[in-house]
C-alpha cells in the first residue's frame, strides 16, 4: 500500500510540473511576441543597436520562432553581419522549410557576397514557396541578367501582370486591378506589362467609392 501511495504522489507532482513547464513556455511566447513588436517598430524606424538588444531578450525567451530570427537575420544583413545571418536564416529553414522570405534572405546574402548561382537558386526557391511575391521574381531575374542570361530573364518576367496581390501570366502584357499608387504602376511596368489601365484612383478623387454613386 505503502508503495501504490508513493507512486501516486510521484505521478501527481510530475503531472503538476509539466503543466507548470507549459504554463512558462507559454508565458514566455507570449512575452516574446510583444518583444518582437517592439523590435520590428525600431527596426522599422533605424534603430538598429536598440533592435538587435530587444531581439536577442525575445530569442532567449523564444529560440524557435521563426519570425523573430528572421528579423534577426534582417539586422544582420543592415550590420554586415552576413555570417550570423545565414546561421539564422537556416535555423529558420531546419524548422520551417516552406518558409519563402527565408530562402529570398539567403539570396540577399549570397548576392551580397557575389554569388550569383547560389543567389538565383536561393531566389528561385523563394519564388517557388511564394509564386505571387512580385519581389521574388524580380530578384531572380535580375541574377539571371547579372548571370548575362538576359532572355532567360525577359523571359521569367514577360507577360507578368500586377493585379492586386496576385501575380498571372497572359499572352498581353496589360496591367491592371487596384493599380492608384505610381509606385504599384511602375512595379507592374518591371513586372514586363506594356501599358497600364487604371480608375480606381480617379473614382477615389471623384468621390464615387465613398458615396457609392457615379458622378
Amino acid at each position: 500500500a505503502t508503495v501504490i501511495v508513493l507512486t501516486a504522489v510521484g505521478c501527481s507532482n510530475q503531472q503538476h510540473q509539466t503543466q507548470r513547464e507549459q504554463a512558462n513556455q507559454k508565458w514566455n511566447g507570449a512575452r516574446a511576441d510583444v518583444l518582437y513588436s517592439l523590435a520590428s517598430d525600431q527596426y522599422k524606424s533605424g534603430n538598429f543597436d536598440k533592435s538587435r538588444q530587444t531581439v536577442d531578450d525575445a530569442l532567449k525567451l523564444n529560440a524557435d520562432n521563426a519570425q523573430i530570427r528572421i528579423l534577426s537575420a534582417k539586422l544582420c544583413i543592415e550590420q554586415g553581419q552576413l555570417e550570423r545571418a545565414q546561421k539564422e536564416l537556416e535555423t529558420v529553414l531546419e524548422n520551417e522549410p516552406g518558409n519563402a522570405e527565408a530562402e529570398y534572405l539567403t539570396g540577399v546574402i549570397f548576392q551580397r557576397w557575389q554569388q550569383p548561382q547560389q543567389a538565383f537558386d536561393a531566389y528561385s526557391r523563394a519564388s517557388e514557396k511564394a509564386p505571387a511575391e512580385l519581389a521574388y521574381i524580380l530578384a531572380r531575374a535580375e541574377m539571371l541578367v547579372q548571370m548575362e542570361r538576359a532572355p532567360d530573364a525577359q523571359y521569367t518576367t514577360t507577360g507578368c501582370v500586377l493585379s492586386g496581390s496576385t501575380l498571372a501570366y497572359w499572352s498581353t502584357k496589360r496591367s491592371s486591378g487596384k493599380l492608384t499608387a505610381p509606385a504599384n504602376v511602375a512595379l507592374a511596368l518591371c513586372a514586363g506589362a506594356d501599358f497600364v489601365t487604371s480608375a480606381r484612383g480617379f473614382m477615389f478623387a471623384l468621390g464615387c467609392i465613398q458615396s457609392l454613386h457615379c458622378n
